[in-house]
């Protein structure tokens, strides 16, 4: 994490107290603090030369399960603006709604959450679809998807794990939007939104920088589409 010296905090506060309206840090960059790591790139690529962004995930972290430093309080406390999904790092969400609900861009509220169901749907259709497989090409497929299990687990044991693993993965709301070029822009344009009313001097800056980033994703999600679209199985293994 990027921390700010004591020092510059005691210069922000004091800027602050001057009541002149400008919510950048002493260095004229809008300090913005992200929860993990796509909201940290969104801000980045949107934000450009004039903010100065924080990532308080850890590389390696899993951003579930991250537990806030005394450090990492203060600088939600501190920062311009916060970046975070509610619901997704709890600690963060606690802290936000402590010390910063009045600067904070829940993402969620910039773009509708897809319920597992519906990210599901199209693919279990398909498979559901497939009359042409008998019995033993379903087996075959299903012991794919589980060549890492134990050899010692019987068949009625793999499909046992398969139903609850389906169950749980299809449980609630996907939070994984970046995922979605198309749907990840619409969080780059709402960061847009907030550094502008912040920091209206740079608001003309700010919307280029979404509409650069809006531009980026859309090509790659053509990029996929392309790349995809002779595909011989819709069996797809990302790193």
């Amino acid at each position: 994490m990027l921390t700010v010296p004591a020092a510059g905090l005691l210069a922000a506060a004091a800027l602050a107290a001057c009541g002149d309206g400008d919510s950048a840090s002493s260095d004229g960059e809008i300090d913005v603090v992200a929860a993990f790591y796509p909201l940290a790139f969104a801000a980045e690529q949107v934000g450009g030369d004039h903010v100065n962004v924080s990532n308080l995930t850890p590389a390696g972290q899993e951003p579930h399960d991250l537990e806030l430093a005394p450090s990492d309080i203060a600088a939600i406390e501190e920062a311009d603006y916060i970046v975070y999904l509610e619901g997704f790092m709890p600690e963060f969400d606690e802290a936000v709604s402590e010390y910063a609900s009045d600067k904070a861009l829940e993402v969620g509220s910039a773009v509708e959450l897809l319920d597992y169901s519906e990210d599901t749907e199209n693919l279990e259709d398909h498979d559901h679809g497939e009359e042409s497989h008998s019995e033993d090409e379903h087996g075959e497929e299903s012991h794919s998807h589980d060549e890492h299990a134990e050899e010692s687990h019987s068949e009625g044991e793999h499909a046992e794990e398969e139903d609850h693993d389906h169950e749980h993965a299809t449980e609630g709301t996907d939070p994984h939007v970046w995922l979605d070029p198309i749907r990840y822009s619409a969080i780059g344009e709402a960061v847009a939104d907030g550094l502008a009313g912040i920091d209206e001097a740079n608001a003309e800056a700010y919307t280029t920088g979404a509409e650069d980033f809006t531009a980026a994703l859309t090509e790659l999600d053509a990029e996929f589409t392309e790349g995809l679209a002779n595909r011989a199985s819709d069996d797809i293994v990302t790193s």
